[in-house]
């Protein structure tokens, strides 16, 4: 990636992270750590941890600055986040999320998909090594494809 993410991406997982109440240690550095692959500076990087630190809600969030990429991406990483609780709280925000950015079922099936590919690659299981621009990578050429 050449350019930082949309900052509104990462508030989007963060609603997810904190659906069951809390931001844990390793949703927390699974939003950091994306945020620093994407190109964040340390500087930016703070920024969005004093950001994340409080519950947002979805409406918070401003659609118009995300792209159809983003709002897949986002919609792909929560999904990704939501595997370190997997509990039924997160996955109803995950199902909101998708609601909020408009993401159709049938994207949101294709995005879980590469979660699930991606997770399965070497140390693919670590919030801190999960590869998350391959993830952008491989949901970036599902979106062509169609």
């Amino acid at each position: 990636m050449t350019a930082p993410m949309n900052t509104q991406v990462f508030l989007a997982l963060a609603t997810v992270a904190w659906a069951n109440g809390e931001l844990s240690a390793d949703e927390r550095a699974g939003i950091l750590s994306a945020a620093r692959t994407s190109g964040y500076s340390e500087g930016d990087l703070a920024l969005l941890s004093k950001a994340i630190e409080t519950p947002r809600q979805l409406s918070s969030l401003s659609l118009h600055r995300l792209s159809a990429l983003d709002r897949v991406f986002a919609y792909a990483a929560a999904a990704w986040l939501a595997r370190f609780d997997g509990g039924a709280t997160e996955q109803a925000a995950l199902q909101a999320l998708g609601d909020y950015l408009r993401v159709a079922e049938e994207v949101r099936a294709q995005a879980r998909q590469a979660v699930e590919e991606i997770a399965k690659l070497p140390g693919g299981d670590k919030p801190d090594r999960y590869d998350l621009v391959k993830l952008r990578e491989v949901l970036e050429r599902n979106m062509k494809a169609r």
